[in-house]
C-alpha cells in the first residue's frame, strides 16, 4: 500500500549551518512576534522554512512522493471506504539545538486547507509528530479543539510510549488518538504500533491497535 510521512523535530537537519535570516525568522515565529500563518502565505519565508527541512522532503520524495510538501491531505477510497489523510507538519519551527517545548506552533493555515471540501462521508485520519496536549505546541487548544470536532482519528508519535485513546468530542462524537511510540527507545523498549479500521455489517467503524514491542 502507499506509505505516508510527516516530519517531526529530528527532521530538521542538527548538522547544517543555519543562515542568520532563516534563523532570525525562525526565532520571531517561535516567539510569537511574527505570525506562522503569515510566513507560510510569504514565498521567501516559506522556501526558508522548507530549506530546514531538505533533507526530510528529499527522503518523502523517494518513499512517499505524495508527501514531499511541508503539509498535505490526500482523499482516497479504499475497499469502499472514502478515507482524508491529513498530513500536519508541528516540526516547522523545530531547533536542533534549543528545547522545543511551547515554542512549536502549527498555525490556522495548515488546518484550512484540511478542511477544505470535506465531505460529509469521509473518515478523517490526521498524522503529526507532536501530540496536541503536553504543552509542545503554543497553540496547542486551537489544535486539539479541532481535532474534536472534526477528526476521527490522530495518529501521532514524539512520546516514547504507545497507547491509544478513546475520546469525546465537543461536537458529542467520538475519535480515536492513538500514539505510535517510538521504534527506538534509548534505555529502553523499543516498538510501534499496527492498527486497522474495521467495518461492521450495520454500517459502524472501529479502529484495533495492536502495540508491538521488543
Amino acid at each position: 500500500g502507499a506509505i505516508h510521512v510527516v516530519p517531526g523535530n529530528h527532521d530538521v537537519d542538527p548538522t547544517a549551518k543555519p543562515e542568520p535570516a532563516i534563523a532570525r525568522l525562525v526565532t520571531s515565529l517561535r516567539d510569537g512576534r511574527e505570525g506562522l500563518d503569515v510566513a507560510l502565505g510569504d514565498d521567501g519565508d516559506r522556501a526558508s522554512l522548507q530549506k530546514r527541512l531538505a533533507p526530510y522532503l528529499a527522503f518523502a520524495a523517494r518513499v512517499a512522493p505524495r508527501c514531499a510538501e511541508l503539509f498535505w491531505m490526500h482523499s482516497v477510497e479504499v475497499r469502499g471506504l472514502r478515507l482524508r489523510l491529513v498530513g500536519l507538519n508541528t516540526a516547522l519551527l523545530a531547533s536542533a539545538t534549543e528545547p522545543d517545548k511551547g515554542k512549536l506552533r502549527l498555525g490556522k493555515a495548515q488546518i484550512a486547507g484540511a478542511l477544505d471540501k470535506k465531505g460529509d462521508d469521509e473518515l478523517i485520519v490526521v498524522l503529526s509528530h507532536h501530540p496536541f496536549r503536553g504543552g509542545w505546541l503554543a497553540d496547542e487548544g486551537d489544535a486539539d479543539a479541532w481535532i474534536r470536532n472534526h477528526a476521527h482519528v490522530h495518529l501521532f508519535g514524539h512520546v516514547k510510549d504507545h497507547d491509544s485513546e478513546d475520546a469525546r468530542s465537543g461536537a458529542g462524537g467520538h475519535f480515536v488518538r492513538i500514539a505510535a511510540g517510538a521504534a527506538h527507545k534509548a534505555g529502553g523498549e523499543h516498538g510501534y504500533s499496527v492498527a486497522a479500521i474495521v467495518g461492521a455489517r450495520d454500517g459502524s467503524l472501529s479502529v484495533r491497535v495492536w502495540p508491538r514491542r521488543w
